[in-house]
């Protein structure tokens, strides 16, 4: 039987404090489709984490060594991501996320991006 909400809510703000200064903030630009308006979403809390090697080797070339995985607090994300979504970092790098796989039902959603910008 799963966890639920409350107890995976818990779980995330344990680990935000755990993880303390690696995390930073970050503003989202959502989008529904390719063409429509975006929408700014800022403050959001987040850990971005290289790929291990053996990910890299894993993925077969799908997942470059820059790549990034955007760790997000499940309760933090108050919208449905979309592949057309964007996020600016503190220092102005803009990154695109690549899918919308993982997370579904944990505490902590985990979006691979990509530099754009």
């Amino acid at each position: 039987m799963g966890l639920s909400q409350a107890t995976m809510h818990r779980l995330a703000a344990a680990g935000s404090r755990m993880l303390g200064t690696t995390l930073e903030v970050v503003t989202f630009l959502t989008k529904t489709t390719p063409t429509s308006a975006p929408v700014m979403r800022p403050g959001i809390t987040a850990q971005l984490i290289g790929y291990s090697l053996h990910a890299l080797v894993a993925a077969g070339g799908e997942i470059l060594a820059t790549d990034r995985q955007c760790r997000i607090k499940a309760s933090d994300l108050t919208w449905a991501p979309t592949p057309y979504d964007e996020l600016t970092r503190a220092d102005g790098t803009r990154w695109r996320i690549l899918s919308v796989t993982e997370g579904v039902g944990r505490p902590w959603v985990l979006l691979p991006i990509r530099q754009v910008g």
